[in-house]
């Protein structure tokens, strides 16, 4: 009788984590993608100041006489 109520209390415990988990996981996701997110406009700023710098380098450098 023992065990039984060792493991009955083994499996309230198990179901509140898993109701934890449960409540947690929509937040989880929301904030994987606001990271996402952000992460792929970092990526946008990122290839837009490369490719200015790479125009930049192809101008030619002005020489001043005098």
């Amino acid at each position: 009788m023992e065990e039984a109520s060792s493991v009955s209390g083994k499996l309230e415990g198990t179901h509140g984590i898993l109701n934890h988990i449960k409540n947690v996981l929509p937040n989880l996701e929301k904030v994987s993608e606001e990271v996402s997110s952000v992460s792929q406009e970092t990526l946008a700023s990122t290839e837009e100041m490369l490719a200015s710098i790479e125009h930049q380098q192809q101008q030619p450098i002005p020489i001043k006489s005098g």
